[in-house]
């Protein structure tokens, strides 16, 4: 909205350099389509304060979106050096590392990020997925389940477990779990439900 924008704006006529008010205007210069400048500001409010969270935590997010997963990862890294308490932060920097196939990494950022919160159903459901990348479906089973518990209708849980189980040859257990997933609104492709509920 413009008025958040003109108060950002008169922040910065008061302080020329205010990291929270160059911050705020990057993510809604980035919201209207203006991404580019979006990270202008991102930079000046990182050179004006590179102790400040947000920031790096913006530019993470617009490089990967961006796909420049190199520079999403630094800025993960540097993020975790001001706060390594905070899940979302692992959670996301495993998204960057599987994305460049660094399987192993992902995993460990997964674990810790479920060590600060172990209801965090995304951490296990993407921890489960590296798993099934790696074959180890019994694994990913087991992480898809515990997603589940946390979140009864997590729908993506309930397919991927269903994909993981008919790697295990549970044919009748993956296909209760793919028609759930279908019931909580997830898509289902009829090529799909052939290949599982035979």
């Amino acid at each position: 909205d413009t008025t958040a924008y003109s108060d950002y704006k008169q922040a910065l006529r008061l302080t020329a350099e205010h990291p929270a008010a160059l911050h705020n205007i990057a993510v809604w210069k980035r919201k209207n389509g203006s991404d580019k400048e979006s990270l202008d500001e991102l930079e000046m409010a990182i050179e004006s304060d590179s102790s400040m969270l947000y920031p790096y935590l913006e530019r993470a997010y617009q490089r990967m979106e961006g796909g420049y997963y190199k520079g999403a990862l630094e800025d993960y890294n540097k993020a975790l050096e001001i706060n390594d308490r905070d899940p979302e932060i692992w959670l996301n920097r495993g998204v960057v590392k599987e994305k460049l196939s660094d399987f192993r990494g992902a995993f460990a950022d997964y674990t810790k990020a479920i060590g600060l919160d172990e209801k965090f159903g995304k951490a296990w459901l993407n921890r489960g997925n590296v798993l099934t990348k790696q074959g180890r479906y019994k694994e990913a089973t087991e992480d898809y389940t515990a997603a589940i518990t946390f979140n009864p209708d997590y729908s993506s849980a309930y397919y991927n477990r269903a994909i993981a189980k008919q790697k295990l040859k549970l044919a009748d257990e993956a296909c209760q779990d793919l028609l759930k997933a279908q019931t909580l609104g997830q898509e289902v492709s009829e090529k799909m439900k052939k290949e599982i509920c035979k």
